[in-house]
């Protein structure tokens, strides 16, 4: 399966009272966005928002149509899973073997909820 991703930067305006770099990526029939200030890393952004992505794929499932249905029906857990990738909005350097730890912590915590 292809994976596209791009990046582009949105400058200062009437909408926006600093400029944003905004980065995007399509994978496995679902598109992940990522607005961040002008000065971040980018390829730390980059970084995290595939770990998101992936992350996200492997807890809901590849089938689209039945994530979203499961996202809809339990948003505290894509809330969840967000707030461990990005606490507070932050970006943070994680490595594969951080986001399969934080993964099985969240599936425990997720596990004792119901």
């Amino acid at each position: 399966k292809r994976t596209f991703r791009g990046a582009f930067r949105l400058p200062r305006g009437k909408m926006l009272s600093k400029p944003k770099v905004i980065l995007w990526l399509h994978m496995k029939r679902v598109i992940g966005t990522l607005i961040c200030e002008d000065h971040v890393n980018v390829l730390l952004a980059a970084n995290q928002l595939e770990l998101l992505m992936n992350s996200i794929t492997e807890h809901y499932g590849s089938d689209v149509e039945m994530s979203a249905k499961l996202v809809n029906e339990k948003p505290e857990e894509l809330h969840m899973l967000l707030d461990r990738f990005l606490p507070c909005g932050h970006l943070q350097f994680l490595s594969e073997s951080d986001v399969k730890k934080e993964l099985a912590e969240l599936a425990i915590l997720l596990h004792k909820q119901t």
